[in-house]
């Protein structure tokens, strides 16, 4: 590998808060990088327990690491506020309870080397539950190297990128804009970026390689089924593009995708969520959403049917 003063610097972003049984693993997964140029801006969102005392430890044993204090904004807020501190000229992001395997960054910054006009660079990796790394599920992902609307068009079958598995040139990031902060995406704000970054033209690139550890347990937000599902309903219509969305075929994959989220709703009884969706849909795509809508409905039965007539109080509206 070449010496450190001739790589790219890295600046890894890790948003805290009450993390002090976890982060210290987290830490030393970045610390075991064989890939050495790297900054790690540890962003302590308000913890009332020792995360920053332990950060304080490892910063004093390696410059490398870097210790910001916050009062309580919330992990949107972390990511952005870590990113006016960093320095790199491509940005990572790791929370305090993954880990990264020690050659991730290496694997990731060789394939940036042979084709330098790749923007992001994500991998695959493994779910682990809790503190067992003996018990873990692969993450599946996107092989290969992806045009902007090849890689938001694969985004509407599910969201295939991890967060912690990605690095991407600053340049993209300053272009998309910050994190969303606010809750009405809460838990998708990932899914979110990824097309951000594809409506603004960034190539992506997926190494096949396993380079991190995603842990799975009781209090990740991605548990809580609804909130998900109403996030992603919302993170689908404000990346509607048209630009990309330019054809029958397109926007029916579209279409598929955000009636899956609609059904879910539905079946989990969030029938106020689903009025929401619809009505920004017809504003949409207020030539297709009626009928799509409807056949929708039409497989939930009469009752679901009748509920969504009721819901806009105007029978003009739809043509069966």
């Amino acid at each position: 590998m070449e010496s450190k003063t001739n790589l790219p610097l890295i600046s890894i972003i890790m948003p805290a808060y009450n993390s002090e049984k976890l982060i210290e693993d987290s830490i030393n997964s970045v610390i075991s990088q064989t890939y050495p140029n790297w900054e790690l801006i540890v962003i302590n969102d308000g913890s009332s327990d020792s995360t920053a005392d332990i950060v304080t430890g490892i910063a004093a044993t390696d410059s490398r690491v870097k210790l910001f204090n916050q009062k309580n904004q919330g992990i949107g807020a972390s990511r952005n506020n870590g990113y006016g501190y960093s320095s790199g000229s491509w940005i990572g992001f790791l929370d305090h309870d993954d880990l990264w395997h020690p050659l991730k960054l290496e694997k990731q910054m060789s394939a940036v080397s042979k084709d330098p006009g790749i923007d992001v660079v994500f991998s695959n990796g493994w779910f682990f539950y809790n503190n067992d790394l003996s018990n873990v599920t692969d993450y599946r992902t996107l092989i290969g190297t992806f045009k902007p609307e090849d890689l938001y068009l694969r985004q509407l079958e599910e969201n295939y990128i991890a967060t912690l598995a990605v690095i991407v040139k600053r340049d993209i990031i300053d272009r998309i804009g910050p994190w969303e902060e606010g809750k009405l995406i809460q838990g998708c704000d990932d899914y979110d970026y990824w097309f951000r970054m594809a409506i603004q033209k960034a190539v992506f690139h997926s190494v096949e390689d396993q380079l991190f550890y995603y842990r799975k347990h009781d209090s990740n937000y991605s548990n809580n089924a609804v909130k998900m599902l109403t996030a992603e309903g919302y993170v689908l219509l404000k990346n509607y593009d048209t630009s990309i969305l330019n054809s029958k075929g397109k926007v029916v994959k579209f279409e598929k995708k955000i009636h899956s989220v609609l059904l879910d709703l539905i079946r989990n009884g969030e029938v106020e969520q689903t009025k929401n969706i619809l009505v920004q849909l017809m504003v949409l795509i207020p030539s297709r959403y009626i009928n799509a809508a409807l056949k929708i409905f039409k497989v939930l039965g009469l009752k679901s049917y009748w509920i969504v007539r009721i819901l806009f109080k105007s029978e003009r509206n739809f043509k069966v």
